[in-house]
Formats: structure tokens, sequence, C-alpha cells
């Protein structure tokens, strides 16, 4: 007895290779989502969103792409379909199964990787949409190439392995037959509440991050459907914060001197800027029948972006300053705004990431403002030759600014950027 209590604790307590566990295939990601989406909850679940978002995002932005439509569903599933190119649906001659279930199921397997697919890519490792189904309870996918092909994959737990099953496919990629002259991909899943606290979306976090996006690429159309409510149930939650918009564009005008001419004048304006929805083209019953739908379209780009900031903002200057170039396939774009406020606002982007934490590209944005105003003002006899130059500070009070950089190989800090 003692020496079977021994012996197991001899082996408990032993360390060799039979110990160390392979995760295959996206066993890992569903082992440890943090690693691939942050967390867990409520900005995890908009991650794997996002990941889908981006991929069609990247269609876009290189041109392949002119509209994206997401749908928020009613029982908690979302979808985003493009008119991109579509994933291949061949079959790869190394892994031997179609480019659809290639991209679904393996970790590290996409476009992205330097070979002239794709110029610029927000999209970086080749994982996000296999760990979007690796953390959803089901996902679908629609690609159309002539005819419209569909694969569905599902998570489950595995009794007999005592384990769940991530991302497996209920079959190969299927060639439906249909006919289409289309071209595009449609991804629809559902998150797994086995993995997230929350597996309800925000519609205003979609709808912050689609607006987003779309000032961030000129011209692109991006819908917005939430089937969980309806034009008429927007309408009314929105109705006090109208109410109370157009209380204080009156109070503003008065306080201004505006004209009723000028303050109609400024809201046909504000047409270039705002989201387009669908209040005033419908009568009371269909907005009652039909979910909310709204579309982002802005042919300003980034110009449009800060005159949206600084919206409310007394400006000095009316148009913002708006500049573009591209050099060793970088490409830079910023736009600027001067307001009469003390702080700066400036909001950068890599590849349409958000980089809220900074980088190079800030700093080099913020340096070539700063010499380019000393510059100015030394040529037009503003600064002498013994003045010291002027601090960056002095240039940056009350300016908005968003800077958009587009470039090959970007370095994030990891598969959350």
């Amino acid at each position: 007895m003692a020496e079977n209590e021994k012996a197991e604790k001899t082996e408990k307590n032993t360390y060799s290779a039979k110990n160390l566990e392979v995760l295959e295939g996206l066993d890992a990601v569903r082992m440890r989502p943090g690693m691939y989406i942050g967390s867990t909850g409520v900005k995890g679940l908009h991650h794997i969103l996002w990941e889908i978002v981006d991929n069609a995002i990247d269609e876009a932005a290189n041109g392949f792409a002119n509209k994206i439509k997401v749908v928020l569903y009613k029982d908690g599933s979302a979808s985003v379909e493009d008119n991109g190119r579509g994933i291949p649906t061949d079959i790869h001659p190394k892994e031997k199964v179609s480019g659809v279930q290639l991209v679904f199921t393996k970790l590290h397997a996409g476009g992205k990787f330097g070979q002239g697919n794709y110029q610029y890519s927000g999209g970086l490792h080749g994982v996000g949409a296999s760990v979007t189904n690796a953390l959803s309870e089901w996902l679908r996918v629609e690609v159309r190439h002539g005819t419209v092909y569909k694969m569905s994959f599902r998570s489950f737990y595995n009794a007999r392995k005592k384990k769940y099953e991530s991302g497996i496919p209920d079959g190969p990629l299927e060639n439906t037959g249909v006919k289409t002259k289309q071209t595009g991909t449609t991804v629809r899943f559902k998150p797994d509440p086995a993995v997230f606290s929350e597996t309800n979306f925000s519609l205003d976090t979609v709808e912050e991050r689609l607006n987003e996006l779309a000032f961030l690429n000129r011209g692109l159309e991006i819908t917005l459907i939430d089937e969980r409510i309806t034009m008429a149930d927007a309408k009314r939650m929105r109705g006090n914060l109208e109410a109370d918009d157009d209380s204080a564009d009156e109070e503003n005008a008065a306080e201004s001197g505006e004209s009723a001419e000028e303050i109609a004048a400024e809201k046909e304006d504000k047409k270039a800027y705002t989201p387009h929805d669908l209040f005033d083209e419908a009568d009371a019953a269909t907005l009652e029948k039909e979910p909310y739908t709204v579309i982002f379209k802005y042919d300003g780009g980034i110009s449009d972006f800060v005159r949206s900031l600084n919206e409310e903002k007394k400006k000095l200057y009316p148009t913002p300053v708006y500049y573009k170039t591209v050099k060793n396939d970088i490409s830079v774009e910023f736009a600027v705004q001067h307001t009469t406020e003390y702080t700066e606002s400036l909001f950068s982007f890599v590849n349409n990431i958000p980089t809220p934490e900074g980088g190079y590209h800030e700093a080099g944005f913020r340096s070539g403002i700063a010499k380019a105003f000393n510059d100015y003002a030394r040529n037009n006899g503003f600064l002498k030759d013994k003045d010291a130059n002027f601090q960056g500070d002095d240039f940056r009070e009350g300016l908005t600014a968003v800077l958009s950089v587009k470039m090959r190989e970007v370095q994030f800090e990891g598969q959350t950027k």
C-alpha cells in the first residue's frame, strides 16, 4: 500500500516529454482566447466581429470592393457581406482542402503574407477568420464566384474526447450550382455563450466603428442593419436627443446672430459628414415594420471626419486642410483644422486600424507640423535668425487632426493590434 502511494507520488512529480500536450487545430484558441482577442467580455465579443469586418475592408481598401453590409440578427448572430473578389474556392495544392476551409480552420493561413494579393491590409497574421470560427457556436460562409458556394462550421463539446471541438466543418465546400453574376463573400456567425460572458452586440459600438471605417475609406458604402429593433424604435430612442440638439442649434444661432438661410445652409452641409438613415424617407407604418438601417458613405473621406469631430466647436477656418502623398509604398493622408479649444485631438490609424497609443507615425506627424510652421515663420520674417523656434505645442493647441497611414509589413503589438 505504502509502495503504491509512493509510486503514484513519484509519477505525479515526474516531468517528462509525455507530460507535454500539443494543441491541434483551433484548440489553442478555445483554451486561451484572451491571447487572440484580448478578453472574453464585451471587447472580445466585438473583436471577433471586427476580424471579419477588417477582411472586407481590406478588399475595399485595395480597390476590389465598394460595398459592405453588416447585419445584427435577433438570434444574436451577425453577418458581414462584401462585393469583393470572394475567398478562393479552389483546392490548395499543399493542404488539399478548399481555400474557404483553409482560411477558417487553419491558424496563419491567408493571402496577406506579402504575395502581392493586398497592397495594404489590417489583417497580418492569417488568424482572424479562424479565430472567429473557433469562438463561434456556428459559422456559415457563402462565396460568389460565377456560382454560389457554401460551407458551414460548428463548435461543440465532444463527450467521448472530453473536450470542445472548435470550428469543425459540417462537410466540404459545396458548389450549389446556383449561377450568379455577383462576386464577394458573406460570413454569418453566432458567438459561443460557452466562451463569452456577454453575447449581445452593442449597436452604438458597431455604428461608431463602421462610421469611422467609412470616413477612412473615401466613397466606400457601408450599410448597417439591426434586425433587433425597428426604425421606429430607433427614432423613439433618439427623439429626445434630436430635440435637445435642435434646441441647442437655435440657442447657438441666436447668440451668433445667424440668419435662417445660414442655419439651413449649415444643416444641408452637415449631411455630407453624417450617416444617412431612412427616418425621413418612410411613412409611420413602414418605420414600425422595417429594421433599423443606416448607411455610411463619405465622399470627403477624412476631411469629412474632421468636420464631424469639430461639428460643435468654433472653427478658426471653415475647411479642413487636407494632404495625401505616397512614397516608397507608404501612403500618408491627413486632414487638420484648428478650433478655439485649448486641447489637441489627434486620431491616428494604420491600415484602417486605430492606434490610440500612438507610434512613430504620430511622432513624425507632430514633428512635421512643427517644422512646417517654423519654416514658414522664418521665411516670412515672423522669426528672426536669433529667435528660437516655436514649440510644437504652440501650433497644436486647438488642433483636430486625423492621420491615416497605409503601409506594407506593418508591426502591431499583437493579434489584438
